[in-house]
């Protein structure tokens, strides 16, 4: 999956979909992963637009197979302060408020942080900033609403 809405773009960078359902005569039944965008054009908190995206997890589950998700941010003004003007992947928990998209993860998984751009054997609870792409990525597995909120201070905040 890729796709992309006024400047930000957002991409699966791995996983696999293990569904083994099948119909009646035996075939394996697909399913369409969708997405769907928010502007966020106030940009006082978030560095990107916001990215709903379902259809990953298999009929009748919450949880999805992990996969990576890595979506683009707007690179702070006047170059990089450090890593002061980078962001994190996250989502909004049950209250409303924006979190490390890790920290809804289910069933297990140790969170560590990365700079650098995402690696196959990252597993979930892996999450990452690439400087040199101006990407923010996230090892998950559940369906959400995804952005990326600026400031690396989020590593240690929530």
């Amino acid at each position: 999956m890729k796709d992309s809405f006024e400047g930000t773009s957002a991409k699966i960078l791995g996983g696999t979909y293990d569904n083994t359902a099948v119909d009646l005569t035996g075939r394996t039944l697909v399913q369409a992963v969708d997405t769907g965008w928010t502007a966020d054009t106030k940009r006082d908190e978030l560095s990107s637009n916001v990215l709903t995206l379902w259809g990953m997890a298999p009929l009748g589950s919450k949880t999805t197979a992990t996969y990576a998700l890595s979506m683009s941010f707007d690179a702070p003004k006047g170059g990089h302060d450090g890593f002061a003007g980078l962001g994190v992947l996250v989502t909004k928990d049950a209250t409303g408020r924006w979190v490390k998209a890790v920290d809804l993860n289910s069933g297990g998984g140790v969170e560590r942080f990365v700079v650098g751009p995402w690696q196959p054997q990252d597993t979930l609870g892996t999450y990452g900033v690439d400087p040199a792409t101006n990407t923010a990525w996230a090892v998950v597995n559940y369906d959400a609403s995804f952005a990326v909120e600026r400031g690396l201070d989020l590593v240690w905040k929530h």
